[in-house]
């Protein structure tokens, strides 16, 4: 039973977590799917989200289990969770990272004008990505509940994990 104002944050940053590491799993196996069906993997992300999702089951049973030192788990949840939130951002907006490793040329890159990049299969949601950062975002948000469910649990755990962090008593 959760007794303490710590403890709640403790429960609410795992059950937080252990959503965000399933959906990507989910995600990376129905890429995973996808290229056995079609023998085309459908970009760099399926792997990348299957690695990631695992690595936070892991780092929550490694810390329920007191393998994991609180401190590395909260540091490593921060900084999951800020790549997960600017590589979506990156990936459906900016395309910095995409362009700057070439991943077009080695097939793993995607359109970011009104072709099919989006989690589900479905086109760019008719959306413009001339509206802006922020209002293309949130129109790729709204169109997508996963990544919707996502975000949201990843901004969440930021502060969540942030906080349990710098009030971590080492002993």
């Amino acid at each position: 039973m959760v007794e303490t104002e710590r403890g709640y944050l403790l429960y609410s940053a795992a059950v937080l977590a252990g959503i965000v590491g399933l959906i990507h799993l989910y995600l990376g196996a129905v890429g995973f799917f996808e290229y056995a069906t079609t023998g085309e993997l459908p970009s760099i992300l399926p792997p990348l989200f299957v690695v990631s999702g695992l690595a936070v089951l892991v780092g929550i049973y490694g810390f329920r289990k007191g393998l994991v030192a609180p401190r590395t788990v909260y540091g490593g949840g921060i900084a999951l969770m800020a790549v997960y939130l600017v590589g979506y951002a990156d990936w459906h907006v900016f395309n910095v990272f995409e362009s700057y490793v070439n991943l077009g040329e080695l097939g793993h890159g995607h359109d970011h004008g009104h072709g099919d990049h989006g989690h589900n299969g479905h086109d760019d949601h008719g959306h413009d990505h001339d509206d802006g950062a922020v209002t293309s975002l949130v129109e790729h948000l709204r169109d997508d509940l996963l990544a919707l469910v996502s975000k949201t649990g990843e901004a969440l755990l930021v502060p969540v994990l942030g906080y349990l962090y710098v009030t971590e008593d080492d002993k």
